[in-house]
Formats: C-alpha cells, sequence, structure tokens
C-alpha cells in the first residue's frame, strides 16, 4: 500500500533527480561530518537498498582523494567504519595543518 501511494504521489522526476544527485554526490570543501550527513539523507530519500559493498564505494567515492585514499588502505567492513575513519583521517590532517 505505502509502495502504491509513494508511486502516485512522488513523480519519476523527483525520484531521477535524487538518484542523480547521489551518484555525482561529491565531498568537494564540505567537512566529512556534513558529506556523511547529505550522503545518509540521500539514501534514506531514495530508499535505496543496496548491497552494503556498493553502498561503500559509492561513500568512498565521493570522498576528497586525501582522505578516500587513506580509507581504501585500512580495514572495514560496515560502512560505520568507513565513516569513522573518514572522521579520524580529517581530524588528523586538521591537526597537522596546524
Amino acid at each position: 500500500m505505502k509502495r502504491v501511494m509513494k508511486k502516485r504521489l512522488v513523480p519519476d522526476y523527483y525520484r531521477h533527480k535524487l538518484y542523480i544527485k547521489l551518484q555525482t554526490l561529491r565531498q568537494g570543501s564540505l567537512s566529512v561530518e556534513e558529506y556523511v550527513m547529505e550522503f545518509e539523507l540521500l539514501m534514506i530519500c531514495y530508499e535505496l537498498i543496496k548491497p552494503q559493498e556498493q553502498t561503500i564505494a559509492r561513500f568512498i567515492g565521493g570522498l576528497r582523494k586525501d582522505i578516500a585514499n587513506v580509507v581504501e588502505f585500512q580495514p572495514y567492513s560496515f560502512l560505520e567504519d568507513v565513516i569513522k575513519l573518514a572522521r579520524k583521517i580529517e581530524r588528523q590532517q586538521k591537526k597537522r595543518s596546524f
């Protein structure tokens, strides 16, 4: 029932727009925390249920290269692990810059 109502009330172009935004999301000048919030919001809005590996790959692909390169060499199993690593790396980088 929920799916039927959603299909009637949410236009297809809106779902396409969300999907494109998720696929093209990049951290850029955002902090890791801001990037995580935007990523999770889009995942919730789009109701995207993909295998954990695809979600992790999408998340890492959007991180700034200096953070993504370090994250990729660390052990992780879940998206939460990757998020914690990215936050930690960003904090370390900020400490070094001071």
